[in-house]
């Protein structure tokens, strides 16, 4: 028995039969919001029908992120606001064998499929109410980390060049922005399916501005 949840995984199967290599799925990640767990077992019926229930044990397939950002720009009276967090290049689809001891993906996604733009949203305190982190812009002091609004999931599969992440500096002194520093990176790393990530950056003064001109406090 092969078994997908929840039903609607924006995917097909590939081989509708059951058999050793196990079954190929495709699956589409369009946001990152549906998260896809798998599981088979290899439950025998009995020819008196006196059968035992299927018992399955589910995993994840898919791999989550989320960024934490920590303020280490320690200018007097300022704090920094981090904004519009992405990565945009994720994988858009890609081929999935399935079997009980393994998860195999790949090995490249489908380059039909246009690669999704994930937004994180707002770096916010990690103890803040649901509430107050999609409705409230925040600002972190310094020492202080925050988190992403969102933990998105991911087509485990390397990208080549790292995954294109941008997001935007807000520097605040008092209540009052008064620079913006939009920044690129890429993050080169091979996500694994059913882990999950947390990329964090320190600003500092040093590398706060992208151009690589060091701030003066």
């Amino acid at each position: 028995f092969y078994a997908v949840a929840p039903y609607s995984y924006l995917g097909y199967w590939v081989d509708s039969t059951a058999n050793a290599d196990g079954l190929v799925l495709y699956v589409q990640n369009n946001d990152g919001t549906k998260d896809i767990l798998f599981a088979k077992a290899s439950t025998v019926g009995e020819s008196s029908g006196n059968n035992v229930p299927v018992e399955f044990n589910f995993q994840h397939i898919l791999s989550k992120v989320k960024f934490s950002f920590t303020n280490n720009y320690d200018a007097t009276g300022s704090s920094i606001r981090v904004k519009n967090i992405k990565i945009n290049n994720a994988c858009g689809g890609s081929y999935v064998t399935l079997t009980e001891d393994n998860i195999q993906w790949g090995p490249g996604g489908d380059t039909s499929v246009a690669a999704p733009t994930l937004n994180f949203g707002m770096a916010t305190d990690a103890e803040e109410t649901a509430d107050v982190k999609e409705n409230v812009e925040v600002a972190c002091a310094y020492g202080k980390t925050y988190e992403s609004q969102k933990e998105l999931l991911l087509i485990p599969l390397a990208v080549n060049g790292g995954y294109n992440v941008t997001f935007d500096v807000e520097v605040l002194v008092g209540t009052t922005v008064v620079k913006t520093y939009k920044h690129s990176v890429n993050a080169n790393f091979t996500p694994e399916a059913g882990h999950s990530y947390d990329i964090a950056a320190t600003i500092s003064a040093e590398n706060i501005n992208p151009d690589g001109e060091e701030l003066d406090p």
